[in-house]
């Protein structure tokens, strides 16, 4: 039985990356800000006292985190501005580990061990447990939510029909003579 390749395009949404870039960046200038005016001591959770000079470093170690994130981020939505692609043939699923990767992972059917569909703070990931480890495909980086349903539905069925397929051949009549033969 022939079994259409499936590709779905996985890509970086706009929206989400500028406003986190966005949110970042006032978060870098607010802490920036800060630390240019500060003259005060800050006590983090009753437990970490910093004196003035001590906050205003702290101040000035988080304008810097805030921007590595901005800079990530504008990495991000430029490394997908080209679109990746998951695809699923008759004998394999391949997609990009993330949108930073050059080549896409590649997992034989064969290999898969176990699939799983897991809500984690309301983000949907399809989660491909196989022999070399396991492949996560956000449910956000494909076209829509029914991409992914359509994706889930056919890597299902795909498995489901190689187990019945490989239970058929088992079960085969000559199928244990030829194989005491070999």
């Amino acid at each position: 039985m022939q079994q259409e390749t499936l590709e779905y395009e996985f890509r970086v949404k706009a929206t989400p990356m500028l406003l986190a870039i966005a949110f970042f960046g006032a978060c870098a200038a607010m802490m920036a800000r800060t630390a240019l005016t500060n003259d005060r001591g800050l006590i983090l959770n009753g437990v970490i006292t910093f004196e003035p000079g001590g906050a205003t470093t702290f101040y000035w170690c988080v304008a810097a985190v805030a921007l590595l994130f901005v800079a990530a981020g504008a990495y991000g939505l430029m490394a997908g501005r080209k679109p990746l692609l998951v695809r699923l043939t008759a004998d394999e699923i391949s997609a990009p580990r993330s949108v930073f990767a050059k080549v896409p992972t590649v997992v034989r059917l064969d290999d898969i061990r176990d699939v799983g569909v897991m809500d984690v703070s309301r983000q949907v990931l399809l989660i491909i447990h196989h022999t070399g480890g396991t492949l996560n495909i956000a449910q956000s980086m494909l076209a829509s939510p029914a991409a992914f349903q359509e994706l889930h539905r056919a890597l299902m069925a795909r498995l489901q029909a190689r187990v019945v397929a490989a239970q058929a051949l088992a079960s085969a009549p000559g199928a244990r003579s030829s194989a005491r033969a070999g």
